[in-house]
């Protein structure tokens, strides 16, 4: 099939892409639009679109995958059909790759939740009284920050601007 040089490859592109119906809705008016004044681009379309029917045409035989074994034979039936469907489409490897990576994740924790360290039980109660010891250093840095927050910001930056607005205000409306 000769090509018009003039036709740059974009339009090549939805000209073949049309003519196998591999295009969006708007794409095929855009093609119509450019068919209508352009002749070439037609017959061009027009020979894409009688390739694409032949393509279409022919029908896909289909391939016995099976491997003549005479001690594993089932077994590997299934492993190549398991194996054609997977890969069949992008949807299916996506969801393969998911799942091989949920399994993995889960053997992996599964295998380290028991690491096998024993702790002694003195090492335990050190533990535990250097937790109480953590937490109440946590504790007073909390109460002293709340007391910080109350008595000076809330105080000095809130409640003394407010009062004292209100008083402007309570002065303004008296008089």
């Amino acid at each position: 099939m000769k090509i018009n040089e003039k036709i740059d490859e974009r339009t090549l592109d939805l000209i073949i892409s049309a003519a196998y119906g591999d295009v969006t809705f708007i794409q095929k008016i855009l093609l119509y639009v450019k068919k209508l004044s352009d002749n070439e681009l037609k017959k061009i379309y027009n020979d894409y679109k009688i390739t694409a029917g032949e393509v279409h045409s022919i029908k896909l035989e289909e391939i016995n995958l099976n491997v003549e074994n005479t001690n594993n034979n089932l077994t590997i039936n299934i492993i190549s059909k398991a194996v054609s469907y997977v890969f069949a489409k992008p949807l299916n490897v996506s969801f393969t790759s998911i799942a091989l990576i949920i399994a993995s994740v889960t053997v992996f924790l599964v295998l380290n939740r028991n690491s096998g360290i024993q702790y002694t039980q003195s090492e335990m109660m050190q533990a535990e009284q250097d937790m109480k010891y953590s937490l109440a250093i946590v504790g007073k840095v909390f109460t002293s920050a709340e007391n910080k927050l109350n008595n000076e910001i809330i105080n000095d930056k809130i409640r003394r601007p407010i009062k004292k607005g209100f008083q402007t205000i309570s002065t303004l409306y008296n008089k």
